[in-house]
């Protein structure tokens, strides 16, 4: 498993985000910054899945997104946990604009999205 490939502010790269326009893209950096919060409160010692939800959920709300889920799961079956613990999963999907985005970060695992270099998101061997 490789961590997500991410621009240098940090949202993570995909084909979609050549639709959006510079307002549209400025506002998408919610979500690695949701996904950041998220983690520096787990980095604290958070384990409640519903408040590492909550605050995640929260940035993309007020940068105006249409967030379709925000969830913590298990990451080898994608089943959702009450309890997070290193290696559980925040899954991000979130609309703007008609372009839908979707992003994930391990927890305890990977280096925190928000202003990432891509020469940090390097990933040898296969997956």
């Amino acid at each position: 498993v490789c961590p997500t490939v991410r621009d240098r502010d940090g949202l993570a790269l995909s084909s979609r985000n050549h639709y959006l326009s510079d307002d549209a893209r400025a506002r998408a950096l919610a979500i690695p910054a949701g996904i950041g919060a998220a983690a520096a409160l787990f980095d604290t010692g958070e384990r409640d899945s519903t408040k590492l939800i909550e605050v995640a959920h929260r940035a993309l709300v007020q940068a105006r997104l249409d967030v379709d889920y925000v969830v913590v799961v298990e990451a080898e079956r994608l089943t959702d946990v009450r309890i997070a613990g290193p290696g559980s999963e925040i899954l991000v999907a979130a609309r703007i604009d008609g372009t839908r985005l979707i992003d994930s970060f391990r927890l305890g695992i990977d280096e925190a999205p928000v202003s990432v270099g891509l020469e940090k998101q390097e990933c040898s061997g296969s997956s």
